[in-house]
């Protein structure tokens, strides 16, 4: 009986080591998957930054759009009207804008 009850023992302690074994590689892994999720963090974080930064930096250059084609549109009206003044003054001037 005495040899059953070191046998239990025995498979027993062995039982405990193997158990703590494992509590020891969960620990370990769930400590390095905890370093993977803070580096993943510090990555999403600068990131969101930059993704702040370029719609920033988007706005600024669609109202930079805007005011180009505002000028663009004033510059063309201009030209419009700079060939109408033409016309008149060749038409005043008896100048059809032929020349022999």
């Amino acid at each position: 009986m005495r040899e059953v009850v070191e046998g239990v023992r025995g498979t027993s302690s062995r039982g405990s080591v193997r158990i703590l074994e494992s509590v020891e590689q969960v620990r370990e892994s769930a400590e390095q998957i905890h370093v993977a999720l803070q580096g993943q963090s510090m990555v999403c974080a600068s990131a969101v930054e930059c993704l702040g930064n370029l719609r920033t930096q988007t706005r600024s250059n669609e109202e930079l759009s805007q005011q180009m084609e505002g000028a663009v549109r004033e510059l063309l009206r201009e030209a419009v009207g700079l060939r109408k003044d033409i016309g008149r003054l060749r038409i005043a001037s008896g100048d059809d804008g032929s020349r022999s």
